[in-house]
Formats: structure tokens, sequence, C-alpha cells
């Protein structure tokens, strides 16, 4: 039985404690292979991560995730799973589950910052205050 770009999306954020309601809160975009393909070259389902402004606007940046194993990309040693346009520097993912404008303002309230945007957004879920940095590594 074939999988569906949806149910592929819907297994990996379950992974990271995310659920149907977050991916919609969150505008998690479901891609075919068809539609990854065009958007960037890569042979495989995926799903799209908009960003948000912590005033909760979507920004022109995004990330794609990818599902299955490199058509195109590959880093030594270690599969291709995220994307993001070419020549962007990574961007503060703000999930939209908090109320960030009054969080930011705020100086007696812890900030913690993590990441990646599954990790930012289960913590905003569990009520603390955390921005993503997508990527990024060390």
């Amino acid at each position: 039985m074939p999988t569906t770009p949806r149910a592929l999306l819907l297994r990996d954020i379950a992974r990271s404690g995310l659920n149907s309601a977050d991916a919609q809160r969150l505008r998690f975009t479901a891609l075919s292979r068809g539609e990854t393909q065009r958007l960037t070259k890569h042979g495989s389902e995926s799903y799209r991560i908009p960003y948000f402004t912590p005033a909760g606007r979507i920004t022109p940046f995004y990330r794609v995730r990818f599902f299955g194993p490199p058509t195109t990309f590959k880093k030594p040693d270690k599969e291709t799973k995220y994307w993001q346009p070419p020549k962007t520097l990574p961007q503060l993912y703000f999930a939209p589950l908090l109320a960030w404008p009054k969080i930011l303002v705020d100086v007696g309230t812890p900030l913690y910052i993590t990441e990646g945007e599954k990790k930012a957004a289960r913590a905003c879920k569990a009520g603390l205050p955390t921005i993503g940095l997508g990527g990024v590594w060390s």
C-alpha cells in the first residue's frame, strides 16, 4: 500500500511529539515527489516548513524536509534530510504556538534556543519559549 506524503509528514513529526493539529498550526505542507523535484531538484516526497515572524506572519524563508534516500544531494557520509533555498542563511524559527511579542519583551521569561524547527515547536507546545535554528550544525 503506497504511503502518501501527508502520512509520511505525520509519521515524521510524531517522532518529535507533534500531531496533525500541530502540523496545521505550524502550516507544514506535504509535497509529492514531483512537487519536491520542481522546488529542490531532489527526487523524493517531502514537506515544507514555513518560518514566521514573532508576530505570527509567514516569512519568505522556508526549509524542506525530505523522505527517503537522496537522489541528487549528498554530504560526505551523511544523508541529506533538509534543504533551503540556495544562498540563504539560517533563520530564527518562531513556532506560532506562543505569544512571542509578549515573551520577547518580558525580561523575566526564560528563553531557550535549540537546533531544528520540530524541537522548537515541541518545546513551545509544552509551554517553553524556544527559538529554533534550522540549517546549523557544529
